[in-house]
C-alpha cells in the first residue's frame, strides 16, 4: 500500500514487539503507542473525570516510559487510568496528543509536563454538526494556546471483512 509509517495505539503494549517486526519485515517505521485516561485529584479528594491521552514514545528512552506507565497503568485500579503526577515522572521521550475535547487548563497541564514541542491537539474529520463545532472549538484552543493540532484516522482493522470480529472484540471489552 505505499506506507512508510504505521502506528500501533493499544491501550497497552502487548502487541508492539509483534507489530515492529512485522513493520520492519514491509520496509515500514513503527511508531509505538498507548492510549491512555488521565485523571487528577481534586482539593475535596475526588478525582477529576478522566481525558483521552495518546502518548507516543519518540525514542528509547520513551519506549521504556511507555512500559512504565503501561504497568502502573492496570495496577490497583478498578478502573484503568494514569495520573498527572506519574505522567510526570515519566515523561522523558514520549509525544502527547489530546483526544477528544479538552480545557484550556488540563491543556496548560500537559503543556508544563511535555512542552510545547512535544504537545499535539489531536482532530478527526468532523462527522455531524456536534463533531464540527467541537473541531471547530479545538482549532480556536490551537491558536489560543500556540498548540499545533495533528490530524489522525483510528484504524481498526484493513478489510471491511475484519469489520464484524472488531466490533465482537469491542463488545467483549
Amino acid at each position: 500500500r505505499g506506507l512508510t509509517h504505521l502506528s500501533i495505539t493499544d491501550e497497552n503494549l502487548f502487541g508492539a514487539v509483534e507489530f515492529t517486526r512485522l513493520c520492519r519485515e514491509h520496509g515500514i517505521n513503527p511508531i509505538i503507542g498507548c492510549d491512555f485516561k488521565i485523571t487528577s485529584p481534586l482539593p475535596d479528594g475526588t478525582v477529576q473525570e478522566g481525558v483521552r491521552l495518546l502518548l507516543i514514545a519518540e525514542n528509547n528512552q520513551g519506549y521504556g516510559n511507555l512500559l512504565k506507565l503501561s504497568s502502573h497503568y492496570f495496577l490497583d485500579q478498578e478502573q484503568p487510568a494514569l495520573t498527572e503526577a506519574l505522567l510526570k515522572e515519566y515523561h522523558g521521550g514520549l509525544i502527547a496528543i489530546t483526544g477528544g475535547m479538552i480545557g484550556e487548563e488540563r491543556l496548560q497541564d500537559f503543556e508544563e509536563i511535555f512542552g510545547k514541542r512535544n504537545l499535539f491537539i489531536e482532530i478527526q474529520a468532523p462527522e455531524g454538526e456536534e463533531a464540527r463545532e467541537n473541531t471547530s472549538l479545538l482549532r480556536s484552543l490551537s491558536q489560543r494556546s500556540g498548540i499545533q493540532l495533528i490530524a489522525t484516522i483510528p484504524v481498526h482493522y484493513l478489510h471491511k471483512e475484519e469489520a464484524s470480529s472488531y466490533l465482537t472484540l469491542r463488545k467483549i471489552g
